[in-house]
């Protein structure tokens, strides 16, 4: 099966032309005595062929394409982003993440009785238990993505809003 797929090949290459004039006369007389090369290079001369006499190239219209362009020129062109997007609300949001979760993990480090191996927060009066790979845990993140995805809707809808 594999060497039929190389012979197919050089076949593929003999008829675009892509063999050097010694290895033409070798690929020739390959062809004209063993059966396979013949029946390889029929099969491939055939559809070399139909492929070759269907491909009328269309052309489209002068005035499609002027139709288009027209369209196209009609158009708004969208604003730059840096017309419309403040970049000190964009730091003053990613500095207030990173606060927060920088803050959330020192209060748990804090919090943590790292004396015991299961590390639970107990100094708090909370027993929460390992979240790593447990259902709680994919709860937890599933809900954060959740009510990030609603803070960005309520910011779009009333960004639309003082847009119109």
């Amino acid at each position: 099966m594999h060497e039929e797929f190389q012979i197919e090949m050089i076949i593929w290459d003999y008829l675009d032309g892509q063999i050097a004039p010694p290895d033409r006369d070798r690929i020739a007389g390959l062809i004209a005595t063993d059966p396979v090369w013949k029946r390889k290079h029929e099969e491939a001369l055939s559809l070399h062929r139909s492929l070759a006499s269907g491909l009328d190239l269309e052309h489209t219209s002068m005035r499609f394409s002027k139709n288009v362009m027209e369209a196209v020129s009609g158009t708004n062109v969208a604003p730059s982003a840096r017309s419309y997007i403040n970049k000190w609300i964009i730091r003053g949001i990613a500095a207030f993440f990173i606060i927060l979760i920088t803050w959330t993990g020192v209060v748990a480090l804090q919090h943590a009785d790292r004396t015991r191996s299961d590390w639970k927060f107990t100094r708090l009066g909370l027993d929460i238990p390992d979240l790593n790979g447990t259902p709680l845990a994919v709860f937890v993140f599933m809900n954060l993505i959740a009510g990030l995805l609603l803070l960005d809707s309520i910011i779009r809808n009333n960004r639309k809003k003082t847009l119109n």
